[in-house]
């Protein structure tokens, strides 16, 4: 058995080396025939059988049986039974059958027990994950109309159509332009023919499934390599989707050759032409293997051959035009199809591969599947995307013949029983998943599962990091939905957040819910803000942008329940506490303080929006050199100026001075959830979008980071010139892409605070700190989350144009920032009184910060003194 100590990973190596057992589940031999010979499926299914103790029969769990007269009855029909003769089928009995009315049956074909203990480390119990998902997924697929199981039979036929229509006309045209893009688009179409049609490779017998074949592989060998194999035993030594691609590509944790470094060379050499070197292995099989065509060459094996055919008739092109874009249209193809599908959901380092360390011998099948493998939210979003790119992959994998129309129902009922099991459920990116391919390739060591008692916080925040289960400061806390992939922009951030926030669809404060629909277009501050953060959790938004307590007594009037759900927030506001206390003073002081203020920060906004309005213009009218780059740069600079002062009166009730951060391209209304409603709300944690806003490019957060984190100076150089436009093409993009956008109504979009640090990323933040305690009053962490600086707050020009009184317009962003210059003696005095680590420091410093953040890996430990 494999140590417990720290020699495990010396042990794996030799284990691995030695080719006796598995690593991770060294109970178990090393799979028969995995090395050498053509790597085929057929040579898999000669392996298994020899490792599984079936004897010739069928075998599930310790039970022998012999279903060769049920072989022509079976429902799926008689292929999946006719190929898995003289193996193991207990997982994938299991998987493929929901009907509990299949155990009784198969007792009819009941032979004797097996001699032998099973060749799988894998476990169903009745009272396990897996077997109790079951039972509630038959349930729930019950309430499902079937109309939902016609999208995807739409999708693929388009697919096919187009594949059809493309390939016809990249032949028939004589236009360059023409023939380019019919041929991409016939080769992009057939890739996602390929995977859609994967889907119905797993089901009974159908139609759809010979679509696969279009490629020239053969999806009944895809039936063995892909259905028996991987989705069965995904990432272990009996994986066929791992170890067909070794030694070429090596994904398990292995001492590799210096050649792994160049996988992705390798990459785009090889996918071209792996469908091609399919077809070729299997037709050679015809004269190297005895009776390989009688038992497995059927009529289906001609399908791709079928489409040149197509093609020349269609077109009326010679054959040889016709065979050569083919043959393009094939090996682009089947690069895409390869790309995706190694791109897909199971090589990345966080992910369970052979080697890796567990805790047990055995493992309930769906704890493993769940362990195998990560989810993306940018292909999930969309079924169509999940149809064409292995979407739903985690549900798929538990239940590989459900449709994928009827897989998008069951996640609520999945949820629910990954977190009464704790199943590590995972989602992430397409890019997070490609870079861990590659990693992957590269990474020799497993994971050490089991770590030690003793282990430090660094390590431990780490893990959990990487997890992407919980917060790392506050871990009581969940990871936030929709936090990566996607668009990352405030329509995912509010969507992310109502999953989160238990606030089932209302409008939560503090424990209870409550339904302002009728008070929106009474709203002081305009409609806009509640109907922005309609279904979420308000309360840090309600407590600071409320200074008068009568706010209290009108909320009251619109109390519908309490919420059934604990709040989703680490922050208190307690009546003695820090904030509640400073916010009492500070209502106080606003009395002394006349109105006429306000007055110096509209005519510093009004007069650079003037600056702007004649700069540009002047740009364009002169011809002389000098003055043109004068005007210009003088219009650049206030327009970047205008937006940062625009931004103070985003944070007010509706004022026509809001609209002026527009200019930019930005949306104000994007800005006001991505700034107002998360960074303000939420600073520097894992909820604060203007963090997450960025990732993976920049990644602020302490967090092993690849090695581009080093020239984070350069990227920020490259990438900040064109924020503007990039955010409002994404906004606009996002019209065609989402079905609905609550925030479509203005132009723009969302971007991190602008090209110098504003005050919250420095290394002294708490960006995954150790926390002191579970809660931590609202106010103190803001000032935990934010550094003044002396040389922007010294003068009130600059504090307008450069984000300066940060602290205070933290804790009061609804106020003025002429008034905040006002608050500073009974600010420091609270300050003082309740110990707020508020902390000034000079510009160059954060310039400084904010790249050593950048790179930044470890977390800070802070100590009880702290």
């Amino acid at each position: 058995m494999a140590p417990k100590d720290t020699n495990y990973i010396e042990w794996a190596h030799q284990t691995a080396a030695e080719k006796k057992t598995h690593v991770s589940f060294p109970q178990l031999k090393y799979p028969s025939l995995r090395e050498g010979g053509l790597k085929d499926p057929i040579q898999w299914l000669e392996g298994k059988a020899m490792d599984d103790g079936a004897k010739g029969l069928w075998r599930i769990r310790d039970g022998l049986y012999d279903f060769e007269e049920f072989q022509d009855k079976h429902p799926g029909g008689a292929e999946w039974l006719e190929l898995s003769k003289g193996t193991d089928i207990t997982e994938a009995f299991e998987c493929h059958h929901l009907n509990p009315v299949v155990e009784k049956m198969i007792e009819k074909y009941y032979k004797r027990d097996a001699k032998t203990p099973r060749n799988s480390p894998f476990t169903f119990e009745e009272d396990g994950f897996y077997k109790t998902l079951k039972r509630a997924v038959r349930e729930e697929i019950k309430k499902i109309p079937p109309s939902k199981q016609k999208r995807p039979d739409f999708i693929i036929d388009a697919l096919f159509a187009t594949v059809l229509v493309a390939s016809a006309v990249s032949c028939w045209s004589t236009n360059y332009w023409i023939v380019m893009g019919s041929y991409l688009t016939a080769s992009l179409a057939m890739a996602w023919t390929t995977v859609a049609s994967h889907s119905y490779v797993h089901m009974k017998t159908n139609w759809r499934m010979y679509l696969f074949n279009l490629t020239l592989m053969s999806y009944r060998d895809f039936r063995i390599s892909h259905a028996l194999s991987h989705h069965l035993y995904p990432n272990t030594l009996m994986d066929f989707e791992v170890s067909a691609f070794e030694p070429i590509i090596f994904w398990n944790p292995r001492k590799k050759s210096a050649r792994v470094y160049f996988t992705l060379c390798i990459e785009l050499i090889i996918y071209p032409f792996v469908a091609l070197i399919n077809f070729a292995r299997r037709f050679a099989s015809i004269f190297i293997r005895k009776d390989f065509f009688t038992r497995h060459y059927r009529w289906h094996d001609v399908i791709g051959l079928l489409l040149p055919v197509w093609m020349y008739f269609a077109s009326g092109s010679t054959f040889y035009h016709a065979f050569v874009t083919w043959l393009w249209i094939n090996c682009t193809a089947s690069f895409i199809f390869f790309t995706i599908g190694t791109n897909a959901a199971h090589h990345h380092p966080d992910i369970f591969k052979d080697g890796d360390q567990l805790k047990g011998a055995t493992v309930d099948w769906g704890m493993h599947e769940l362990e195998a493998v990560m989810d993306r939210t940018d292909i999930n979003s969309s079924l169509f995307r999940s149809m064409t790119f292995f979407g739903d992959h985690a549900l798929h994998h538990l239940f590989p013949t459900l449709d994928h129309g009827i897989l998008k129902q069951l996640y609520p009922v999945f949820l629910e029983h990954c977190e009464k099991f704790k199943a590590n459920f995972r989602l992430t990116s397409s890019f997070d998943l490609f870079i861990g391919q590659l990693r992957m390739a590269v990474k020799e060591n497993p994971n050490l599962k089991m770590a030690p008692k003793d282990s430090s916080y660094i390590e431990w925040a780490h893990k959990t990091a990487a997890e992407k289960k919980t917060h790392v400061s506050f871990p009581q806390l969940k990871y936030p939905s929709l936090r990566d992939g996607g668009l990352r922009d405030p329509v995912q951030w509010l969507e992310g957040k109502a999953m989160d926030d238990g606030a089932e669809g209302l409008w939560r404060i503090r424990n209870s819910l409550y339904d302002f629909t009728e008070f929106l277009n009474k709203h002081p501050g305009g409609s806009e803000w509640l109907e922005l953060a309609k279904g979420t959790d308000i309360t840090e938004a309600f407590e600071c942008h409320h200074l008068n307590p009568v706010v209290e007594k009108v909320k009251d009037k619109y109390y519908v329940r309490d919420a059934k759900t604990p709040r989703n927030s680490p922050f208190t506001f307690e009546e003695d506490g820090f904030y509640k206390t400073l916010k009492r003073s500070v209502a106080e002081e606003l009395k002394k303080i006349p109105e006429s203020e306000k007055k110096r920060s509209t005519l510093i906004i009004d007069g650079l929006f003037a600056t702007l309005l004649i700069s540009s213009a002047l740009s364009c009218w002169a011809t002389n050199y000098w003055i043109v780059m004068v005007s210009y740069l003088i219009a650049s600079l206030t327009l970047a100026w205008t937006t940062v002062a625009a931004h103070n009166y985003i944070h007010m009730k509706t004022n026509w001075r809001m609209y002026l951060f527009n200019l930019s391209l930005w949306s104000y209304r994007d800005f006001r959830v991505s700034h107002a409603l998360s960074h303000h709300v939420y600073p520097n944690t894992l909820i604060d979008l203007e963090i997450s806003g960025f990732e993976p490019i920049v990644t602020w957060i302490p967090r092993k980071k690849p090695v581009f984190a080093k020239f984070t100076l350069l990227i920020e150089t490259i990438v900040f010139p064109f924020l503007f436009i990039l955010n409002f093409l994404k906004r606009f993009i996002s019209n065609f892409i989402r079905k609905v956008s609550s925030l479509a109504t203005t132009d723009g979009m969302t971007s991190l605070v602008f090209f110098f640090p504003s005050g919250c990323t420095s290394p002294v933040g708490p960006l995954s700190t150790t926390p002191l305690e579970k809660t931590v009053d609202w106010g103190m962490h803001e000032l935990e989350a934010v550094m003044d600086r002396n040389d922007i707050n010294d003068n009130f020009f600059k504090v307008m144009t450069f984000f300066g009184d940060h602290a205070l317009h933290h804790l009061f962003p609804a106020l003025d920032h002429a008034l905040l210059r006002h608050l500073y003696p009974v600010f420091l005095k609270h300050c003082e009184e309740f110990r707020a680590n508020y902390r000034l420091t000079s510009q160059y410093d954060f310039f400084i910060a904010q790249l050593r953040m950048a790179v930044k890996e470890d977390p800070n430990v802070l100590n009880e003194s702290s």
